[in-house]
């Protein structure tokens, strides 16, 4: 991820070379976002009381090519009732606080989550001294933000194959300071509701998820406790939907098959008047879409081998019919030690490349986004190919693949005036990415695991010109160890994490002219672990050297947070 300025400041998740801004997050099922960038932030992506099911490269089930986040409610214990907390206390006033509550199995069941990260004082993500901002403020820096998030389930057991899950969650986004958008505050607001109904139809079993979201967006010159600024813009989004899944699963193993279907409705409305703008790009930037989706799905194993394929088309209002289709390969059992990948299919032009006028401050540049309606969708045939296994007592593993995109989206600077494009289809990019990793664990003082992995990526343009690229190189290291006290019943752990990232062009910079310096930061964290609770120290920063992350934004030095985890089943 690259931030744009500490804690609630906007942020893009890059993985393989594309067009895609983040992955698409689902929580049991349901979209997390509208599919606008300013909506989908990804600070309101939730995380308390689930675990991540699928994280994966390429099409993400809803007509995307950017890879896909699946989160799923932690529930390993049903019949008992689970109850978590976790908390970090961190520099200026920073504060992370979350609880999830689940009730037990049984014929009505509830569950609660709710999270907030909290940087009341904000710190000086910029290059200017302390005092600086005194005279502004005596008791809060830039940065200053609150990201609060909750959601209620109730469900409705009627046996162990049909079920009814009805869920309302909101969240508020506040934030001082943003310097990619030039804007003094943002506010962003989340309210959603959503229902789920699970049914078994003799050896057929059927899903359907209904969803509506709204996320709305306030942003410009306006401090959190002043009064709104001439140029504050309230941008309202939405989207409403519904997904059925009619799967039938194979016994010893077998994939899946059956029918999937997908339909969305989305809309914007915005309160820009088009003044400032250029005459014929501003002038309506209100409207709405639907999209819809159908795959059917099929899937075998003979001994060793199982494979999955997958075809069907993919819908925009805007960007017309497109085909989609999958296929996986994996040997082994129950966890594939290799399998292969390919996909075929394109994502159609995002509400905001369609409608929305944008404007970002970039190394003292104002580069303007404008929309295009006539937008296309993208053209992308993705191969990869995942291999796990051992080697004299070393953990090994592989991910390669390699994209083809056409009539990518991509922004082109208008004649005479490089800092004025608009969106437009005509990319050209053909990409590979190498991602390897290796770890050894055992015994020494105790118990040790030492882990490195590496990515490796390359992107050749053979026509147009990429708003932004993920880093050339990136590399990780993982030194951990752990000791066993109290009949194993406490823990001492010790972990040091290394990062060291190339060199990169500002995601925020659709030119990709400013540059971001290579950096190296290390991590520690100590921890003492006692049953159902979790006491820690965290470092991060330990040479406490402040690096570059944006064109705009500086990190902090050390950091130091204070962390308690606990996580009861009764």
């Amino acid at each position: 991820p690259v931030v744009d300025g500490g804690l609630g400041a906007p942020a893009v998740i890059l993985g393989e070379a594309g067009t895609s801004w983040q992955p698409h997050f689902t929580r049991d099922g349901i979209p997390v976002g509208t599919g606008h960038i300013l909506a989908d932030d990804p600070w309101l992506t939730p995380t308390e009381g689930l675990t991540a099911s699928d994280l994966s490269e390429g099409a993400d089930g809803w007509g995307g090519t950017g890879g896909r986040v699946e989160l799923r409610t932690a529930d390993p214990q049903p019949d008992r009732a689970v109850s978590g907390y976790r908390g970090v206390k961190g520099r200026h006033e920073q504060y992370f606080r979350s609880i999830h509550l689940l009730t037990p199995q049984a014929a009505w069941r509830g569950a609660f989550e709710f999270e907030e990260s909290l940087d009341i004082e904000g710190y000086n993500f910029t290059t200017e001294p302390d005092f600086a901002f005194t005279a502004a403020s005596e008791n809060e820096f830039p940065g200053h933000s609150r990201v609060r998030q909750s959601r209620a389930r109730l469900f409705r057991e009627l046996d162990a194959d049909n079920r009814f899950v009805f869920e309302y969650g909101n969240g508020r986004l506040t934030k001082d300071a943003l310097p990619a958008l030039g804007a003094e505050h943002l506010e962003l607001w989340d309210d959603n509701v959503a229902a789920t109904m699970q049914a078994r139809l003799g050896g057929w079993r059927l899903e359907t998820r209904v969803f509506h979201r709204n996320r709305d967006v306030e942003w410009g010159d306006r401090s959190s406790v002043g009064v709104r600024g001439e140029d504050t813009r309230l941008l309202e989004t939405g989207r409403e939907g519904v997904a059925v899944d009619l799967l039938r699963a194979g016994a010893d193993g077998v994939p899946a098959r059956g029918l999937e279907l997908r339909a969305a409705n989305w809309r914007v409305d915005d309160t820009l008047d088009g003044s400032g703008w250029l005459d014929g790009y501003a002038d309506d930037p209100n409207g709405d879409g639907q999209t819809a989706r159908a795959m059917v799905r099929y899937g075998s194993r003979r001994g060793a081998v199982a494979w999955r394929l997958a075809g069907g088309a993919d819908w925009d209002s805007h960007a017309g019919t497109g085909p989609a289709a999958e296929a996986e390969a994996g040997l082994g059992d129950e966890a594939p030690w290799f399998v292969a990948t390919a996909s075929y299919g394109g994502r159609a032009p995002r509400s905001d490349e369609l409608l929305t006028p944008l404007a970002r401050d970039v190394a003292g540049r104002e580069l303007v986004l404008l929309p295009n309606r006539d937008l296309d969708r993208e053209k992308t045939l993705r191969l990869g190919a995942k291999l796990a296994g051992g080697l004299l007592g070393f953990d090994l593993a592989v991910d390669a693949s390699v994209r083809r995109l056409r009539d990518g989206i991509w922004w082109e600077a208008l004649p005479g005036d490089g800092d004025t494009g608009r969106w437009r289809n005509g990319l050209e990019m053909d990409s590979s990415r190498l991602t390897g990793s290796v770890a050894r664990e055992g015994r020494f003082l105790g118990w040790g695991r030492v882990m490195v992995e590496g990515t490796w990526q390359q992107s050749d343009e053979t026509a147009g010109h990429a708003s932004f690229l993920p880093p050339e190189r990136y590399l990780r290291s993982h030194l951990m160890w752990e000791n066993h006290f109290f009949q194993e019943d406490g823990i001492l752990q010790l972990a040091l994490i290394s990062t060291a990232q190339a060199e990169m062009a500002d995601p925020w910079d659709v030119t990709r002219t400013s540059r971001l310096p290579a950096r190296t930061v290390h991590d520690l964290l100590v921890g003492f672990r006692l049953v159902g609770a979790h006491l820690s120290v965290g470092i991060r920063n330990l040479t406490g050297e402040r690096v570059q992350m944006t064109s705009g934004a500086w990190s902090t030095g050390q950091e130091l947070d204070l962390r308690l985890h606990w996580n009861w089943v009764y």
